[in-house]
């Protein structure tokens, strides 16, 4: 499996998805009320690869 085949979901940027995301994989911040706006950010920098949710009920859609 190559990284572009995978969706990589956490809850803290910094932590969980920085790299994946670097190395070509989907990646989904699920965020909280404080949730800091650079992370958010972060994340949608990577355009359709990186998205926001606020439960992991939006990762099932997203896997549809």
């Amino acid at each position: 499996i190559q990284p572009a085949e995978l969706l990589v979901v956490g809850d803290i940027f910094e932590l969980d998805l920085a790299l994946p995301a670097e190395l070509g994989a989907s990646i989904q911040l699920v965020t909280r009320p404080d949730t800091a706006a650079y992370e958010r950010e972060a994340v949608l920098s990577y355009g359709e690869r990186g998205q926001l949710s606020p439960s992991l009920e939006a990762i099932l859609t997203r896997l549809g």
